[in-house]
């Protein structure tokens, strides 16, 4: 159960960081094109 715990915490903590990356590309237009040249693999966001 303890496990089951820490696993949910830290897909809870992932989901955090990306929305938190999410929220910093919306609010930062010009970082936009160099986080997408690094992110190009996961850059399937619209």
């Amino acid at each position: 159960m303890l496990h089951t715990s820490n696993g949910v915490t830290h897909l809870f903590h992932c989901v955090l960081h990306t929305s938190h990356r999410y929220i910093s590309l919306n609010y930062n237009p010009s970082l936009t094109k160099e986080i997408r040249n690094k992110m190009q693999i996961v850059a399937f966001v619209p």
